[in-house]
């Protein structure tokens, strides 16, 4: 289908797909198209930062999980393995036992060869000279496995997770319960001997107060029945009218041990996480078992991070630590025993309640509490000791009802994860506490997917992950690299999540023993690039969203900015009340953070997670009021009239908060909106516009980085969660942007090939610069804005307009003649002659190397049209690398771009035995002109596969209930010529 601009046609797949990276476009002249000899920018990227960039160093690099059968490794394997990752163009590996594969794990040798023994030492030790000789590091586990865990305790020590476990029984009106103190509900987990009554409690049931799911209690009738417990019996007689709740409160350790154990013999049981003994535990462990004098030496060498994974801290009854109720008091200044009956769970769940108010509160202030404890003992411990040792603390610091917004900015590296967040707001809650702290990196464990074993694609993991990067991710750890063997383990080796309870288990294991693994450096490549420019300098975002609750792996968003905000070219993160009173809250010429993300505007709602609730901490009110005088516009959303502080209040507190508010409301850059759709409004009155705008709705994503005067900004063609409909189409429309310096011109980064280009066309308006962004669905590129050079320029065009050093070129895929309009505002035509008609390439060689249990077999097939492999004889169950190769005349010309069509999964391509750019997982398509010649040329494209197809019929008891993937060149294979002619710009 074509499309008509001024009366020549420009095909629309030109336009959105043959981009070695994305089609730029301005005020209706295509950019960015496949470069054919591409120009270095002049200036800051002409030097040593191209070079990074189109080469970029170790340190931002993807990474693997580098999944361990526990210590049963060997030194040669694990350097062979360093080797193999170093030399596919990734950074590094973190290290972690994993073996959900293995259903016998005494095979394993925990005793001999299990997590912080010798052996495994040897491994670490391997791994991490290794990775010194090749330029990469290595990331370590806290344990094996998770959560955090070692072997030197049991599940009744002081320092293991703990648990409250509560009892009930009910008492009628004036009736006498005389016997044991009522049984927990909850039954010990293995290995659990000891347990502590805490208290003895009774409460008068009152259905009032109740829920769908929570039996309601009288606060007012409280009674602690402690004393009168005697030889773990008790006889109390309840007072007449009603029943009444006679609860008991357990304190034991959880039993817990880390996911797919044993990893040791002994067992490792998991350390508390809310105390001082907890961390005590594990960093004595490594002091006296893991940190060899070498391990010690090598890690100040080649090692990277010290990594937590998600805090999945498991329990039938409620979370807890024994110093809880001392430290509850100390913080909240009120005593918790009275609140026990509403905060005690059981099967996760809550299961009694005061009135909707105190119960709201008072769970509110129990878990800012845990959250404290977490981030004092836990992280900020763990983290000062990972110093100490020479690494940085990466974590993944979710999993609990507490604030990970916060503990975002206190380890060195936050981390999210593709499987469990539900859309972009889940990374950018992390994010807002990595800019706010001062951090650099957001992390991610990427590509993880249920059932994804074998069968996952590249092209998959572009498209989950392409957004995200948007959402302020900038390092991407991928899920996973597996050991090569273990025993028992089938072909194609061991791996590390499947079989997976006897079924199709977690992707991936990537490796040589991936078709793709050919063509993997160009993948690593792109994500490398991606990294180097989200990297680069601070962050830059539009507004800063205020959650009274820091959760993330919620999904829950930011109402307007989410659903309309986002597709108009608004930026946010999130922050919570601890952030505000960080060294960085400052405000400098309206913006918080000034030297961070320089947020332009706060925006406060009501608690999304307690049903909107108007609640604001009296403190954080008076920092608003402070930041707001500073000059800092804030925009709230909601009747606050009647607001509280969401803890339970102290005498007066509600008062004080509710007369901050009101002269917080008074100030000239704050603004009190009813609904979400009058927070537009809000914004213009401020004065207020993204940094990218764009007219209409679009699913452009975008995230900015400045680097002193240069600045760099992703866009991509995205969507907000997996589960979004519509699916993303196309995109085709102008974008504005706003730029730090004057004096900076735009450049196109192309992150598949490294290529810097001036960017031809673009307008000019002070401090913002409007091009036209034309992006297929998942398709990413950066623009630059830098200083350097003195290309030429035009405002708008209906040709396709590149710079060739101080040339503008003209180029079309039809014979005619095309205006431009220059950036001095005169108007120019220039002709181009006749345009070879596009070709449609049929006919092909098919080679295949067949990858087999018992080696590489060969195929050789010639096809009269292209189709996926399970259509044609022979290849229905093969796996492997195809090369399809075909002979075309060339008749001469400017040029012409390879359109590939559909390609399943890798590709690269060869014109005349010259290999070309790599190819775009998500787009493939190249510019073939500098590679065709007069006459016969030969082409060659080399596409890789998942192993999903051999897999299915060689081992069916695991594989067998998956589908033939479509693999293959299916196409179709377009060569679409073009003509160019340089644009009189004198």
């Amino acid at each position: 289908m074509n499309e008509v601009r001024d009366g020549h046609a420009v095909t629309r797949r030109r336009v959105l797909q043959t981009g070695a990276s994305a089609a730029v476009v301005a005020a209706g002249g295509l950019l960015g198209a496949p470069a054919q000899a591409a120009q270095a920018a002049p200036g800051p990227l002409g030097g040593r930062a191209a070079r990074g960039f189109a080469r970029p160093e170790a340190a931002v690099r993807p990474r693997f999980r580098w999944w361990w059968p526990d210590g049963l490794v060997t030194p040669d394997e694990i350097r062979r393995e360093i080797d193999q990752i170093a030399g596919a163009g990734f950074g590094g590996a973190e290290i972690v036992a994993v073996h959900h594969s293995i259903d016998d794990k005494s095979v394993l040798d925990p005793a001999g060869h299990g997590w912080g023994t010798p052996a495994w030492n040897a491994g670490v030790e391997a791994a991490l000279d290794q990775a010194r000789r090749r330029g990469i590091t290595v990331d370590l586990t806290i344990g094996p496995a998770w959560p955090a865990a070692v072997p030197t305790i049991t599940a009744d020590d002081e320092a293991a997770v703990q648990e409250l476990a509560y009892g009930t029984v009910t008492v009628a009106g004036g009736s006498t319960h005389d016997g044991p103190v009522p049984e927990p509900v909850a039954a010990p987990a293995e290995g659990v001997t000891r347990r502590h009554l805490v208290a003895v409690h009774a409460v008068r049931i009152d259905a009032a107060n109740g829920t769908r799911d929570e039996t309601g209690l009288d606060p007012d009738s409280f009674t602690d029945l402690s004393t009168e417990v005697t030889g773990g019996r008790i006889s109390w007689t309840a007072p007449a009218g009603g029943d009444w709740a006679l609860l008991s409160y357990w304190r034991r350790g959880s039993g817990q041990r880390p996911e797919s154990g044993p990893h040791s013999a002994p067992d490792c049981h998991v350390v508390d996480h809310f105390s001082r003994a907890g961390t005590r535990a594990v960093t004595a462990f490594w002091e006296a078992r893991l940190l060899t004098r070498d391990i010690r030496r090598l890690i100040r060498r080649a090692g990277a991070t010290l990594f937590e994974d998600s805090i999945e801290l498991e329990t039938a009854a409620l979370n807890w630590t024994p110093d809880l109720p001392a430290e509850f008091r100390r913080r909240r200044g009120y005593d918790l025993m009275p609140y026990l009956p509403v905060i005690v769970r059981h099967d996760e769940d809550t299961k009694f309640s005061y009135d909707a108010a105190t119960t709201s509160h008072v769970r509110h202030d129990f878990w800012l509490t845990v959250s404290d404890l977490f981030n004092e003992f836990h992280f900020e411990a763990l983290a000062e000791w990972a110093h100490s040792i020479g690494l940085e603390y990466r974590a993944q610091p979710y999993g609990l009802e507490t604030d990970a917004i916060h503990t975002a900015a206190i380890v060195d590296v936050p981390e999210g994860e593709s499987l469990g967040f539900k859309n972009l707001d889940d990374y950018r809650a992390l994010a807002g506490g990595r800019d706010m702290g001062g951090r650099h990196i957001l992390s991610c464990e990427a590509g993880a997917y249920q059932g994804g074993a074998y069968n996952t694609t590249w092209d998959k993991v572009l498209r989950t992950m392409g957004g995200a990067y948007a959402a302020g991710l900038n390092q991407t750890g991928l899920h996973g690299f597996s050991y090569a063997t273990a025993p028992g383990a089938a072909w194609p080796g061991f791996a590390g999540f499947t079989p997976y309870d006897g079924g199709i288990g977690y992707s991936e294991s990537w490796g040589p023993r991936q078709p793709t693994w050919r063509h993997v450096p160009d993948v690593a490549g792109y994500l490398a690039r991606i990294h180097h420019t989200m990297q680069a300098g601070k962050s830059r975002v539009d507004v800063a969203v205020f959650r009274q609750k820091g959760y993330t792996k919620t999904g829950i968003g930011a109402g307007w900015f989410t659903k309309s905000g986002v597709p108009l070219g608004w930026t946010h993160q999130f922050v919570s009340a601890p952030l505000l009173e960080l060294p960085s809250a400052t405000v400098s010429g309206g913006r918080l953070a000034p030297e961070g993300p320089a947020y332009k505007v706060l925006f406060v709602e009501g608690d999304r997670f307690s049903g909107k609730e108007c609640t604001l901490p009296l403190g954080t009110a008076r920092t608003m009021l402070k930041l707001t005088k500073a000059g800092l516009p804030l925009v709230f959303m909601g009747d606050w009239s009647a607001a509280t502080v969401p803890g339970i209040a102290r005498e007066g507190e509600n008062e004080r908060l509710r007369a901050v508010l009101k002269d917080l409301f008074a100030q000239p850059r704050v603004r009190n909106v009813a609904a979400e759709e009058d927070v537009p409004g809000a914004l213009d009155d401020l004065g207020l516009r993204p940094e990218v705008s764009y007219a209409q709705g679009s699913t452009l994503l975008t995230a900015h980085r400045q680097d002193r005067r240069t600045d760099y900004f992703y866009l991509c063609n995205g969507k907000h969660a997996d589960n979004v409909k519509p699916p993303v189409a196309a995109i085709d429309h102008e974008v504005t942007f706003t730029r730090s310096d004057r004096g900076a011109v735009p450049h196109r980064l192309d992150l598949w090939t490294g290529e810097v280009e001036p960017i031809a066309v673009y307008r000019e308006d002070g401090d913002r610069v409007t091009l036209r962004v034309a992006l297929r669905p998942s398709e990413a590129t950066v623009v630059m804005f830098a200083r350097g050079g003195h290309a030429p320029s035009a405002r708008s065009s209906d040709a396709e307009v590149r710079v060739d050093g101080r040339r503008l070129i003209a180029r079309a895929t039809t014979a005619g003649t095309y205006t431009t309009t220059l950036s001095d505002g005169r108007t120019v035509k220039t002709r181009i002659g006749a345009v070879p008609e596009a070709r449609t390439l049929t006919s092909w060689r098919l080679r295949v190397e067949d990858m087999t249990p018992g080696g590489t077999a060969r195929h050789d097939l010639r096809l009269d049209a292209l189709k996926p492999w399970p259509e044609i004889p022979g290849l229905a169950d093969v796996s492997g690398i195809g090369t399809y190769t075909t002979t075309v005349d060339w008749p001469g010309g400017d040029g012409a771009v390879l359109d590939l069509g559909e390609v399943f999964d890798t590709c690269r391509v060869r014109i005349n035995g010259r290999r070309l750019p790599p190819v775009s997982v998500l787009v493939p398509a190249v510019d073939a002109g500098p590679y065709l010649r007069r006459g016969r040329n030969t082409i060659e494209v080399e596409v890789a596969t998942t192993l999903n197809n051999r897999l299915r019929v060689h081992d069916p008891d695991v594989y067998g209930t998956a589908s033939r993937q479509a693999y293959g060149l299916i196409g179709p294979v377009r060569l679409v010529p073009y003509g160019e002619a340089v644009i009189r710009t004198r």
